[in-house]
């Protein structure tokens, strides 16, 4: 015929006591600014058009699982909004609010199935019902809970801004992996992901306890991968925190940020800048929380480190740190320009047997205090691609610490290790780069309380003060002395003094070659004090020539 359409007025309201059924097959439904209310279902068998905001209640009773919003040819608002209220949907052709919010209410609160899993007498919108739905902000939310299962990418690839699922029970994500663009899961009674979850190309946040009343935790299962290609954000009940049974895996692009205690059952893996490619990406413990492992490995790859929180505990596990883009370390009080720093109040916020800090670029450690390690058992371990540089302020080390970069370790600062071996390494790949050696400055003590090991397979060790000493010393336990590769002087005749402390249970003195100013070697351990000298050893003799005891 002419027309044969439905044309409604701007800002009117069609309503039923019953159901309400809209039917025009040639001519399509048309409105501006329209509202649509029905107690049991409203059924829109051919295409809608609005030209201003879409509302519909499909379910103004409520409770009596009576209310389906249904649709069959392709519903659009424009660019406007787009509100549904219903007990259920039965989406049968698209749905559009382009650039502009489109939000879904559970009519009765009985819950929301997402996906592959449908909820009982619930809203329930599959897979394929979402990937019908365009919109720019799309919002579930009900007074029951959430059970997302098997969102796939091709699902929610037409939720551009922030899909957020907003619930007063708990969300579930369960059975098989979900995707999204932009998430936001926000629970007042708790949020379980016992599946992989992830965004794509916008950042994810989880709140447990959007109400902020203290009954809500954030729980992992054990192997899950919960990963955001901007940022993610934890937030869970205070007291309840956030919760891994087992291994945890984190990863974000542009950032983790923690902002309640975070207790895993297994190996934990957080990266913070999975990018690696534009300087962003720091993992932040907000005031107040602890990281713990329960005594299970711990791995961070970020660009930085905000510890503003209690701490990081891994126990009787390991601890290891990764600058996530190679930019270098800066420990203590000296920062690197781009790099990640710890400062040594972070430091001593550290609880690991064994703590690693892994850079592709330099680390410059600066004023380490014994009480800023005292937290970490075994040995704490600098990892460099490039240099070491001990720098401005003496360091002294509670337990063990060993040195590996594969270019140099810059010594211009004296280090001690309390109660464990020194180990330093200037060419840990054991390659041709620039430098490959220890440079030791004027006047220095190395000490250790175990064993002292001095390697640099390439470029040897280089005493390259102007005429002062340098003293390696060892006192107490083992107590051995190894210098592994040979000791050159700059040409300043620097002296070099090699000693074991009486107390030692052992204290082998072993050298390569040497050339210094003086040289001497002291085995002073009670018991054994073996002193093997591998190759030539040359002293300026106005300096005092070489002297060697051994006192065993």
């Amino acid at each position: 015929d002419t027309d044969d359409d439905i044309d409604i007025a701007d800002g009117l309201t069609l309503a039923s006591g019953g159901s309400l059924t809209l039917d025009a097959t040639t001519g399509g439904i048309g409105g501006v600014n329209l509202t649509l209310n029905a107690a049991d279902g409203v059924t829109l068998n051919d295409g809608l058009t609005t030209s201003g905001t879409l509302t519909v209640d499909a379910d103004t009773d409520g409770a009596d699982n009576d209310g389906t919003f249904t649709t069959v040819a392709a519903v659009s608002a424009g660019n406007n909004a787009i509100s549904i209220t219903a007990n259920d949907i039965a989406l049968g052709s698209t749905l559009s609010s382009g650039s502009t919010t489109t939000t879904i209410t559970d009519s009765d609160g009985t819950g929301v199935g997402l996906g592959d899993t449908a909820i009982t007498n619930g809203l329930n919108i599959t897979g394929a019902e979402l990937q019908n739905i365009t919109a720019t902000g799309f919002e579930i939310a009900t007074g029951g809970g959430v059970t997302v299962d098997n969102i796939t990418a091709a699902n929610s690839n037409n939720l551009s801004g922030t899909t957020t699922l907003d619930a007063t029970g708990l969300i579930t994500f369960a059975t098989a992996a979900s995707v999204f663009n932009t998430l936001a899961v926000e629970a007042d009674g708790g949020v379980a992901v016992n599946v992989d979850l992830s965004t794509d190309t916008g950042a994810l946040a989880i709140d447990s306890d959007i109400d902020n009343d203290d009954s809500g935790t954030l729980n992992f299962a054990a192997g899950v991968t919960v990963a955001s290609a901007d940022t993610l954000s934890l937030d869970a009940a205070a007291t309840a925190g956030i919760v891994g049974a087992g291994a945890l895996d984190l990863d974000a692009a542009e950032g983790i940020t923690i902002n309640n205690n975070l207790t895993t059952a297994g190996a934990t893996d957080l990266v913070a800048d999975s990018d690696a490619d534009d300087g962003v990406g720091t993992l932040t413990l907000a005031a107040s929380v602890t990281l713990d492992t329960t005594n299970s490995a711990l791995t961070i790859t970020a660009e930085d480190l905000d510890l503003s929180g209690t701490g990081i505990d891994s126990g009787t596990a390991s601890t290891t740190i990764t600058d996530s883009d190679g930019n270098g370390i800066g420990l203590g009080d000296t920062q690197s320009t781009t790099g990640l720093d710890i400062s040594t109040a972070e430091l001593q916020k550290i609880t690991a047997t064994g703590l690693e800090l892994v850079s592709g670029g330099n680390i410059d450690v600066d004023n380490v205090l014994a009480a800023n390690t005292a937290n970490v058992s075994g040995t704490l371990t600098l990892d460099s691609a490039a240099d070491i540089n001990v720098l401005n302020n003496a360091i002294v080390i509670t337990n063990a610490l060993a040195l590996e970069a594969d270019n140099q370790v810059d010594i211009d600062v004296a280090i001690t290790t309390n109660a464990g071996n020194l180990t330093i390494d200037g060419d840990a790949n054991n390659a041709a780069d620039t430098d490959d050696d220890i440079d030791i400055a004027d006047g220095l003590t190395l000490a250790s309380g175990g064993s002292l090991t001095l390697d640099a397979t390439t470029g040897g060790i280089v005493l390259s003060g102007s005429g002062d000493t340098v003293t390696i010393q060892t006192s107490g336990g083992t107590g051995n002395i190894t210098l592994s590769d040979d000791v050159s002087d700059t040409g300043t005749a620097t002296n070099l003094v090699l000693t074991t402390d009486s107390s030692a249970t052992q204290g082998d003195i072993s050298v390569e070659a040497i050339s210094a100013g003086y040289v001497k070697i002291d085995a002073a351990a009670t018991s054994v004090g073996d002193v093997t000298i591998n190759d030539n050893i040359t002293a300026a003799a106005a300096n005092g020539g070489i002297g060697i005891d051994i006192d065993a």
